[in-house]
């Protein structure tokens, strides 16, 4: 039987209703939100527990864990590029461009993952 997270509908419902009340949220209480804080930095959380609930099999193994790696793994690479290439590391901007590299890759993963999921 599967759970309501295990469903990739439900998962969609769920992240639709994030995502409206992070515009709602940003709307009527602005003052609670940084200003470069965006939904997407906020949805893409709740994707990687859908991407933990979709991939789980019957053993209890997810691949979570290998894109939590990559995301290590392509942080360590860009600290160590920005670090030799530009002779200095700025934390808000080299944070601020991680993230949004982050954000584009779960994107991405999610959306295949649920495609394969809804095709299946």
């Amino acid at each position: 039987m599967e759970t309501i997270l295990g469903t990739w509908y439900y998962q969609l419902l769920i992240l639709l209703v994030v995502w409206l009340l992070m515009q709602l949220g940003v709307k009527k209480v602005p003052f609670l939100f940084p200003k470069r804080l965006l939904p997407v930095d906020i949805v893409v959380v709740f994707m990687l527990g859908g991407i933990y609930f979709l991939t789980l099999n019957q053993r209890g193994n997810s691949a979570l864990p290998y894109v939590l790696l990559g995301m290590a793994t392509w942080g360590i690479l860009m600290t160590l590029v920005d670090v030799l290439l530009k002779r200095e590391l700025v934390y808000r901007v080299f944070f601020l461009r991680y993230w949004r590299f982050v954000d584009l890759g779960v994107i991405v993963l999610y959306t295949g993952i649920v495609i394969f999921t809804a095709v299946k």
